[in-house]
């Protein structure tokens, strides 16, 4: 429920926007919207089997096929969302929620996204959470539909040893962490996790966003390809 002003408005119209493009079985599917005098509603497919972060801190860390699965995911909703012309910008294991019946992560909360084409392909907003934040957003730079790939390299981090790896305990810690890429894989968390896993985040974690790998390039990585994942 969002009570009636102009900015609330603004925004829930354009995520509303988004949300009738979006039908894939890797996001949240959007059913209906309601609006009253005083609010607006966004009724979503209830996807009962709870998020991505909860899971981590659960099982202490996933194993790498656990992981694997969970990013192939992300990655298979990412390139529809990309394809559409659709930058989620707040990708974290939060937004990230478990559809048990059919056993598959779904991209959810598109309260952040918004649309680009070819003709248009950057943004300039400042949007996200921090931990998440590519580079390019943090220094205010013009930034393209690849902040959702680097954000996926921290979900990836994250799902594979229950931390961040950034440190830093204010966000202007974890800005100047991040922008210092002081990325750490630490023990005993990574001491048993292979080299392709680390290969792969690192990969995702590119800063030059020219060198940063592709949906496609990451989807066929080697070490998703060695976790023999069901189709």
């Amino acid at each position: 429920m969002i009570q009636a002003d102009a900015d609330a408005i603004a925004l829930i119209t354009r995520e509303i926007q988004i949300l009738h493009l979006v039908e894939n079985t890797s996001c949240v599917s959007f059913i209906e919207s309601r609006e009253t005098n005083e609010s607006i509603y966004i009724v979503m497919e209830y996807v009962g089997g709870g998020d991505l972060l909860d899971a981590i801190l659960d099982a202490q860390g996933f194993t790498e096929p656990q992981s694997a699965k969970a990013v192939r995911d992300i990655l298979r909703g990412l390139d529809y969302l990309h394809n559409t012309g659709i930058c989620h910008r707040d990708m974290k294991p939060e937004n990230i929620l478990y559809h048990p019946e059919l056993d598959v992560w779904k991209i959810a909360d598109f309260g952040c996204a918004t649309l680009f084409n070819t003709n248009s392909p950057y943004m300039t907003e400042f949007e996200g959470t921090i931990q998440y934040m590519a580079p390019e957003i943090l220094v205010g730079d013009k930034y393209t539909k690849s902040v959702d790939i680097w954000a996926t390299g921290v979900i990836t981090y994250v799902s594979l040893s229950a931390c961040f790896p950034w440190e830093g305990k204010t966000d202007a810690e974890v800005q100047e962490s991040i922008m210092s890429y002081r990325i750490k894989f630490y023990s005993p968390e990574f001491d048993n996790i292979s080299p392709d896993a680390i290969g792969f985040i690192l990969r995702l974690l590119e800063m030059n966003t020219e060198k940063r790998i592709t949906l496609e390039a990451a989807l066929n990585h080697p070490w998703m390809k060695n976790q023999n994942l069901p189709n």
